[in-house]
């Protein structure tokens, strides 16, 4: 699957335009996709004053959120967020049953299960006081790193066994898991998403995550038995990028280049390389790489001292690695 297009973005306006969207945690992906979504909110018929809540214990990241993107409802505690999202309001669509509420799940894997008991407690308090009358769909999607759909899930149903309620809970729910990376923050990043089986996959929940994760770079669909590998290329490959032009640009200094000019030459050709192989998509790297390597050449000694020192087998094992720990991760929680 390719990036967001316009009209996939068109089709979805329906399905955000009366959505709730609520944070649970305010770092550095929240900010990015808020940004996202703040310079594309004509497009998407976002109203930020209304429809994005954020619940962050750092009340100055909360107080950020607020003063740049004029977002009103933000809380420390999810107790507090969910209260205020469910206040009576005659002027909100709050408790339409048509509103979905979409919580983003961008915290630490190691808080993902308090956070999810506290969401699950909350909501059934304000069903429990009558705040909400009609059935609710519940959307949830974890940026969370290493924590499967299902164990997810089974965080969900353990909450929801700890809340029983009087009667069974009057909301469905949908689970989602994307890997994006580093480079949301500047509307360039490589994200993928899984969502916990085809039963809980529908075209509008499909297309929120589009719209929300396009916002901030390209969006492609994979089976969750490959998200590690995700993880392994581009959820930590910012990672080999930085070392490799780290390394390209400490060998200019080498061979007599300043520092500063070694860097900008480094960046630009590592940007200028990757544009290269964007536009050119119907190639394969390694024929943008032979088109640079002349017989003889000063570029096909470089890349044979490359592949002869172990170059391929590097990258690949640094991948492997990833994976290997993503998978672990996994399997700790």
């Amino acid at each position: 699957m390719s990036s967001v297009e316009s009209n996939e973005v068109n089709s979805v306006k329906s399905s955000l335009i009366s959505d709730k969207i609520v944070f649970i945690g305010g770092g550095n992906m929240s900010r990015a996709i808020v940004s996202g979504l703040h310079s594309k909110q004509n497009e998407i018929l976002f109203d930020f004053t209304d429809q994005i809540s954020i619940c962050d214990r750092n009340t100055s990241k909360l107080n950020a959120f607020r003063t740049q993107f004029g977002i009103q409802n933000t809380a420390n505690t999810i107790p507090d967020l969910i209260s205020n999202i469910f206040q009576s309001d005659p002027s909100s669509d709050s408790n339409s049953s048509s509103t979905k509420l979409v919580f983003i799940l961008s915290i630490k894997p190691y808080a993902l299960s308090d956070a999810i008991e506290s969401l699950i407690s909350s909501l059934n308090h304000v069903f429990k006081d009558n705040q909400v009358k009609s059935s609710r769909e519940i959307f949830f999607i974890s940026v969370c790193a290493g924590i499967s759909l299902n164990s997810i899930n089974t965080l969900i149903q353990s909450s929801l066994s700890n809340n029983v309620l009087s009667k069974p809970p009057p909301f469905t729910y949908t689970i989602c898991r994307v890997m994006p990376n580093t480079a949301a923050q500047i509307g360039k990043s490589a994200s993928a998403y899984s969502f916990l089986s085809n039963s809980n996959k529908n075209p509008l929940n499909e297309r929120i995550v589009q719209v929300l994760f396009g916002s901030v770079g390209n969006v492609y669909e994979v089976k969750e038995s490959l998200l590690d590998a995700v993880t392994g290329v581009s959820g930590s490959g910012p990672a080999y990028v930085y070392l490799f032009i780290e390394a390209l640009s400490d060998a200019g200094v080498l061979h007599g280049l300043s520092r500063d000019v070694s860097l900008s030459l480094a960046v630009d050709t590592v940007l200028g390389a990757a544009l290269m192989l964007k536009e050119n998509g119907n190639l394969h790297p390694a024929q943008l790489r032979n088109q640079v390597e002349s017989p003889g050449g000063t570029t096909i000694a470089a890349t044979s001292a490359l592949e002869s020192n172990g170059f391929r087998n590097s990258v690949s094992n640094a991948v492997s690695a990833a994976v290997s720990r993503s998978k672990q991760i996994s399997q700790e929680k």
